[in-house]
């Protein structure tokens, strides 16, 4: 089994962390105090040689431990400092590291930033624009439903006055139909009235008229045995009649014969064809009665 190399006192452990400024100005005070102290004891155990063997071989030896003492000295001075400049250059590169990331921290957290500013504007702006559109949506709605509630009002308004335009049109209508009415039944009535005179004035002079009307049997040129109704002109009042009908009846000979002369006017009965009676031919017309049993208007029964 090799046996560990034993490591000089002046080389620095490489497993052990570096130490810190202080401590090493600490260690390299420690060191000089050492070396101070193994110069005297080698002076004064050289001063005893000398006295013994002889002073020359004692002060070269002193002098080459001496020099041997500082060039380790110096070694491990050396060697503390490099470990030192590499600790150094670590702490740098560490803190160079560490601002680099902080700063790419506070560049990442300022983009954040800016970039949650932003969000936050934008949102804002939609928020406002919402809120804009909402605004004006609402005030369209206000002015809709104003305007519906206006042309509602409008319209109830128009539809109340054509109501009472109606109700008006239809009251005046009802006054004048019972009015028209009125005048009517009025007219009607005197109408009426009138007619019932002029049918009672137009009755009594038919009345009349049969008892003036006379007839009487007569045989006329070419008749035959047949007999003719003869009468006098009728003078007629033409308000009351224009013509007249005569009912007749003929007695002869225990025979009896009824008729009618129609339209008999002014020109009164004669030998015309309408006139003829159908007589029994043993009955001479000097013999016949003739009686008028009743008169009426034309076109009247």
């Amino acid at each position: 089994m090799r046996r560990a190399r034993r490591r000089p006192i002046h080389e620095p452990d490489p497993t052990m962390p570096l130490p810190s400024a202080p401590f090493r100005r600490l260690q390299g005070l420690a060191v000089s105090c050492a070396l101070l102290f193994q110069i005297g004891t080698a002076e004064a155990g050289g001063a005893g040689g000398l006295l013994a063997v002889g002073g020359a071989s004692a002060a070269s030896r002193h002098a080459a431990a001496v020099q041997q003492q500082q060039r380790s000295q110096a070694a491990h001075d050396q060697a503390v400092r490099d470990q030192a400049r590499r600790q150094d250059q670590q702490h740098e590169a560490g803190a160079a590291q560490d601002a680099r990331r902080a700063s790419q921290t506070a560049d990442t957290q300022k983009r954040q930033q800016e970039s949650d500013a932003i969000r936050a504007y934008q949102l804002k702006q939609i928020q406002a624009q919402a809120q804009a559109r909402q605004t004006g949506q609402a005030r369209e709605e206000a002015q809709r439903q104003a305007r519906l509630a206006e042309s509602r009002r409008q319209a109830e308004a128009v539809a109340a006055r054509r109501r009472t335009d109606a109700a008006a049109e239809a009251r005046h209508r009802e006054a004048a139909a019972t009015a028209l009415r009125h005048r009517e039944a009025s007219v009607a009535t005197s109408r009426h009235q009138s007619s019932v005179s002029q049918e009672r004035q137009r009755q009594a002079y038919l009345r009349e008229l049969q008892r003036r009307v006379r007839l009487r049997a007569a045989r006329c040129p070419g008749g035959g045995h047949d007999h003719y109704l003869m009468g006098e002109r009728l003078s007629l009042r033409h308000d009351l009649v224009s013509c007249v009908n005569v009912y007749y009846t003929e007695t002869c000979a225990g025979s009896q014969v009824s008729g009618v002369i129609p339209n008999l006017g002014a020109q009164g009965a004669n030998c015309s064809a309408r006139h003829r009676v159908r007589a029994d031919p043993s009955c001479h017309p000097g013999r016949a009665r003739v009686v008028v049993t009743n008169v009426s208007a034309c076109g009247r029964p």
